[in-house]
């Protein structure tokens, strides 16, 4: 944990020199979430947005942290947060698979159906995903649309296979360096404030689960 205390603590100083910075509550949030402190980040993420209006990543990361730390006895109002947060990032970047997929997860925590269907369907159009399919054919099964549920888990097991060939055409896990690169392509200090660790792991554990290299997997 030492390095996301570090990440914290440095961005806090640069907030103290420079309140108006709007980056620096981003990534301290970042940080912060990083460490467990869900609403700690979200506090972060909302002067952020309220610095710059304009950050779609601001509204995707405080989505995220909603998403994460799901209060059920206060679900709806956390979920049309969150859904709001993704609105208006969808607004600013119309082509973000993920943003439709966590709206559309939002959705179905809070029991709409169809609309969930709607935004995962938007999602897979923009960038089919063995698990976006999965999450749709869920919502169809939760619908008592069995053919469709298992259409769509089909689809996720196919896709799977396709999913493992392109990964390995982009690099597999080597990916992680690319994103990197693209984000930073200046160069960076801490790959942290890049590219958090969970992220990073998302995407190598993907490609081990996709592949059938995970712990679980190979131990069955």
């Amino acid at each position: 944990l030492n390095r996301f205390e570090e990440s914290a603590a440095s961005h806090a100083k640069a907030i103290a020199l420079q309140p108006g910075f709007a980056g620096a509550h981003h990534h301290r949030g970042r940080a912060l979430r990083e460490l467990g402190r869900g609403e700690d980040a979200i506090h972060c993420y909302n002067r952020a947005i309220e610095l710059d209006a304009g950050n779609a990543r601001a509204y995707h990361d405080r989505g995220f942290s909603l998403y994460e730390n799901g209060r059920f006895t206060e679900a709806l109002q956390d979920y049309d947060r969150a859904i709001a947060d993704f609105d208006q990032a969808l607004k600013i970047d119309p082509d973000n698979a993920l943003g439709y997929y966590f709206r559309g997860w939002a959705y179905s925590s809070k029991g709409n159906l169809d609309r969930a269907i709607e935004e995962y369907s938007e999602a897979i159009r923009l960038e089919p995903g063995a698990y976006l399919y999965s999450w749709r054919g869920d919502a169809y099964r939760n619908k008592g649309d069995h053919e469709r549920a298992l259409a769509d888990y089909e689809d996720d097991r196919l896709s799977k296979t396709a999913e493992i060939v392109r990964l390995n055409r982009t690099g597999g896990p080597e990916r992680v360096i690319d994103e990197v690169e693209k984000l930073a392509p200046a160069g960076f200090e801490y790959v942290d404030r890049v590219l958090g660790r969970s992220e990073r792991e998302a995407i190598v554990k993907g490609y081990a689960g996709k592949a059938g290299f995970a712990l679980r997997q190979v131990n069955r």
